[in-house]
């Protein structure tokens, strides 16, 4: 009897190649849109860089309880990392149980393949019931 070989069709887009940073206009991030605030100790790590080297415009208001918080007006980046599609192609992968992945040159390619794959797995099937 043959051994059934397995195929695993992947498209993938790394994030360290396929993305970038983007600007909070570019996502429409809600802190950009209308503003935001944030909560913290008053003498903790996070409001010492908020008041000394965060370069935000920010109304600061004590809430008693050793707490802080901070009003963000709109229209300023947020603290957020935003990351969008640097527009790059995915990368479509075949790999066949036992070998190594192989990059096919194209997402026809790769849907084709991905066809036949179906299409055989259907044969089989129907065969074996």
């Amino acid at each position: 009897m043959r051994q059934l070989q397995i195929s695993r069709h992947r498209a993938a887009a790394p994030a360290a190649t396929h993305k970038r940073i983007a600007r909070c206009e570019e996502v429409d991030c809600p802190h950009y849109l209308i503003g935001w605030e944030t909560a913290v100790g008053s003498e903790s790590p996070q409001a010492l860089y908020i008041r000394h080297n965060s370069q935000r415009r920010f109304e600061e208001h004590q809430t008693g309880n050793g707490e802080v918080t901070f009003y963000f007006s709109a229209g300023q980046q947020c603290f957020r990392q935003h990351m969008v599609s640097n527009g790059r192609e995915a990368i479509f992968l075949i790999k066949i149980s036992g070998k190594q992945a192989q990059v096919l040159p194209s997402p026809e390619t790769w849907r084709d393949d991905f066809a036949e794959e179906l299409e055989s797995l259907q044969q089989t099937r129907l065969r074996h019931g």
